[in-house]
């Protein structure tokens, strides 16, 4: 049992620093150059977002 509880902790440890991975990045990086561009190119940016996300995160 121990073995498991190692690999499910270690799961969760990496599944965790890839969340706060992308939110880090989004944070530093996709906000400050999203605030350089119209309404109408950030609508499409978001709405392509949405796709992808749609997409990618059928099952969830």
């Amino acid at each position: 049992m121990t073995t498991v509880h190692a690999v499910l902790t270690a799961v969760a440890v990496l599944a965790t620093g890839v969340i706060y991975g992308t939110d880090a990045f989004c944070a530093l990086v996709l906000r400050p150059a999203l605030t350089h561009t119209d309404d109408r190119a950030l609508a499409s940016v978001s709405g392509f977002v949405h796709n992808y996300g749609d997409d990618r995160l059928a099952g969830a």
